[in-house]
């Protein structure tokens, strides 16, 4: 199963999602934001993706989750999470406009 997790908020809130990384089986991706990186070193993420990084963000845009939990508010992020192709959604997410 290929699962991106979607918290790019404080870097506490950053730290307290990791928990799921013990509790996901399947290969793991992350969107953060750059200031995390060092708090996103676990060996359970397959591969950490950066906001700030354009190619990241087209990169993103490319692939398929089977599996996506989006767990930040911005509406640039919201925007991005419904434009990412996934079978399955869990968290905040845009309904419509």
């Amino acid at each position: 199963m290929k699962i991106l997790i979607v918290k790019l908020g404080a870097l506490g809130d950053v730290v307290r999602t990791t928990v799921l990384l013990r509790e996901l089986g399947g290969e793991i991706h992350w969107l953060s934001r750059e200031t995390a990186r060092d708090l996103l070193m676990s060996d359970r993420i397959h591969r950490k993706y950066f906001i700030e990084e354009v190619s990241d963000i087209e990169n993103l845009k490319k692939l398929h989750f089977d599996w996506v939990i989006s767990l930040d508010e911005g509406l640039d992020v919201l925007k991005l999470v419904s434009q990412i192709k996934k079978n399955r959604l869990t968290g905040i997410f845009l309904n419509g406009n």
